[in-house]
């Protein structure tokens, strides 16, 4: 796993050794290709045996410090090709997204991988380096996740379809956790309608949050009594899924609700209000019905 590591340290040479008593200070200086740092060591000495034997000991070398966000579930991580067990002390119980990990690491360039979890997502390589010093030093946080494959993204889209059908089985005009809503007049239960089916904009994700940008439009009829023509809103959906990887290896979706304020609008003879959502914010315009 070390050898593997580009720009590691190549060689080293001793500078200057200070003995006092039983402690030495090694100041030395670690190669890199063309760079040269200087560090300094601290060793003890010890006698041991009939013979009081010399032995010198070095004591404890602060290593670079790697800040990782990974996968809630890993276990494993792939550190330059070999495959390394997470401590179960040190694994997340959180039930999604990521959580912090920090690597001491050896100076060099070293690159993670997450563990492989299905075909559904591919394990995303990152290379971070580590400086040659021996000394504190930490890295800014590197996220270690995934890509979406071909199935992942069904599989997503298919959560999301599942999710869409249940939002409009809804009779409420502003369903909770939905992508659409009906106009504030509209205060009575009625029934959802696709007009059309979905187009998908963008699809996006890494880490081990995803999204997906959708765009339709879909029908409110209020429910009438008898003698009373229904009231039909036309809303334009343009809003986008939140996916989020469980501990599991799941993608979880929730769509960008649209429980945010609306505006209404008075059209004229011949015209309807249709209520578009963008980017979280609602737009109602007058057009012509039919």
């Amino acid at each position: 796993m070390l050898t593997a590591a580009p720009e590691r340290i190549e060689s080293f040479s001793i500078d200057q050794v200070n003995i006092e008593g039983d402690s030495a200070e090694v100041i030395a200086s670690l190669m890199r290709d063309d760079y040269a740092l200087e560090t300094t060591l601290h060793l003890e000495r010890h006698r041991e045996g009939l013979l009081r034997r010399e032995t010198w000991e070095l004591q404890p070398v602060t290593l670079p410090v790697l800040n990782l966000e990974i996968p809630v579930g890993s276990e494993q991580l792939m550190i330059n090709g070999q495959m390394v067990e997470i401590p179960a002390e040190h694994r997340s119980d959180e039930a999604f997204g990521l959580s912090s990990l920090m690597l001491h690491a050896l100076p060099g360039t070293i690159e993670i991988r997450a563990q492989e979890i299905g075909d559904h997502l591919i394990p995303s390589p990152e290379l971070v380096n580590a400086p040659p010093v021996l000394g504190s030093w930490a890295s800014p946080p590197t996220q270690i996740g995934y890509e979406l494959t071909g199935a992942g993204t069904d599989q997503l889209l298919s959560a999301l379809d599942a999710s869409f059908e249940e939002c409009l089985r809804s009779s409420s005009p502003r369903p909770a956790g939905c992508p659409f809503a009906a106009p504030q007049e509209a205060t009575g239960s009625g029934t959802w309608e696709l007009d059309d089916a979905l187009e998908v904009l963008d699809t996006w994700g890494e880490g081990s949050i995803y999204s997906v940008r959708m765009i339709g439009t879909v029908t409110f009829t209020l429910d009438a009594a008898d003698g009373i023509e229904p009231q039909v809103h036309e809303v334009e959906i343009d809003s986008s899924a939140f996916a989020m990887l469980d501990r599991d290896g799941n993608l979880t979706p929730q769509w960008h609700s649209h429980d945010l304020d609306t505006v209404t609008l008075d059209c004229a003879e011949g015209e309807s209000a249709v209520t578009g959502w963008s980017g979280g914010e609602s737009e109602v315009t007058c057009e012509a019905a039919g």
